[in-house]
Parts: C-alpha cells; structure tokens; sequence
C-alpha cells in the first residue's frame, strides 16, 4: 500500500505545482514602412516549455487574392531538447475576413454571460512590460503634427482600457517621435504579461458550472441565426 500513498503524493505534489505554475506571454510587433514582423512567444510550466510563432512576412496583394504571410512557429520542451520548427504560408483574403466576423458574432452572443468571470481573471494578470514608440511622417509638417496628435490619442485610450481590467506592474512606456521632413512609418510594440494557471483554471471550472446551471440553453437562445 505504500506505493498508492507515493503515488498520491506525487499527484497532489504535481498538481500544486501546475497551479502555482505561471504562464508569461510576450508580444512583439515592428513595423518599418512596408516590412512587418510580428512575435508571440509562451512559456509554460516554469519555462520548462516553450512556444514560439512568429510572423515575419505580410505582404498585400489585390482584394481577391488578400494577404499573404509566411509563418513559423518552433516549440521545444526543455532547453536541451531539439527544437521542432514547423513553417507554413497562409492567406487572409476578404472571403475569410467575412466568415471570421460570423464566427466572431455568433461567439459573443454565445459567451455574453461570461464578462464577469473574464472580468475575474484578468485581475490576475499582471503586465511587467508595456512599450510602444512610434515615427510618423507624411512629408507635410500640418499634416504629420496632426497625425501625431492622433497616434497619442489612440495610445492614450489603449492603455487607459487596458488599465481597466489589468495589472499593469511597471511604468509603461509610450511615444511618438514626428518626422516633418519625410514620408515615413515606423512603429515597435512590445509586451509581456503573466498569470498563474491555477486562476485560468479556476476560472474555466466555474465557467463549466455556469454552464451545466441553465446557462446551456440561454446561450444556445442568444446563438444568431446563420441566414
């Protein structure tokens, strides 16, 4: 009977730790005129695993054919493991942008009821790195100042939203530098946020509930009709 009670203590030991355990995301996006890169990197299981996807190329074609990114994901378990690097192309055209706004639509409907448990859980995660600057030109200085006037509105009311409904740890940093003398779009956006994976669990348990009491049937009435 000794080998159940390590068996048990190995499991209450592994779920303590997958609770506690931490989830840290980072997001970067650089745009520079007409190349742009976009990163998401996870890490998982007190880093032991690692994801990363990155979309380095986005190239815009005429309407039909839509646009056009190369994407490359690589995942590795530890750091001495081999990385598996998986690439592929995809398209994004108008066709696709339409079904996925249905999609989208019919979710919210779906998942109304949800804001306040969502609501819960982003007050668990925690921001450590907000950055985004950005150069502007068009080449007319009126035009440019006011331009610019707008990007630090736009700014300003992102990062007030966010604030709203998360933790936001350091200082964040945000600019716009104008560029009077050029046509020009630079633009780096990068940030880092964490939460423990006991909360999205928890959250997803209470959820479920919500779900099994009633909520089953309010939300397939809220589902809009496919015609």
């Amino acid at each position: 009977m000794n080998w159940l009670i390590y068996i048990l203590i190995f499991i209450v030991v592994l779920l303590i730790l997958i609770l506690f355990s931490e989830v840290r995301v980072r997001v970067l996006f650089k745009k520079d005129d007409q190349d742009d890169m976009l990163e998401i990197n996870l890490r998982l299981f007190y880093q032991l695993i690692r994801i990363n996807k990155k979309i380095p190329m986005i190239k815009l074609e005429s309407a039909e054919e839509g646009i056009k990114y190369q994407s490359e994901t690589n995942a590795q378990a530890t750091d001495a493991s081999a990385e598996k690097t998986s690439e592929k192309k995809n398209r994004i055209t108008a066709h696709k942008v339409i079904e996925y706004k249905k999609q989208l639509k019919r979710l919210l409907a779906q998942v109304h009821d949800l804001y306040p448990e969502l609501k819960k859980f982003l007050k668990h995660v925690q921001i450590e790195k907000y950055q985004w600057e950005s150069i502007i030109g068009t080449g007319d200085a009126v035009n440019t100042a006011v331009l610019t006037g707008v990007i630090w509105g736009l700014k300003g009311s992102l990062l007030g939203l966010i604030t709203a409904y998360v933790k936001l740890a350091p200082k964040p940093f945000i600019k716009v530098i104008p560029e009077y003398s050029k046509e020009i779009f630079q633009s780096r956006f990068e940030c880092i946020l964490r939460f423990r994976v006991g909360y999205l669990i928890f959250t997803g348990i209470r959820i479920l509930f919500k779900f099994l009491q009633g909520g089953r049937k309010k939300w397939q009435k809220n589902i809009p009709s496919k015609a």
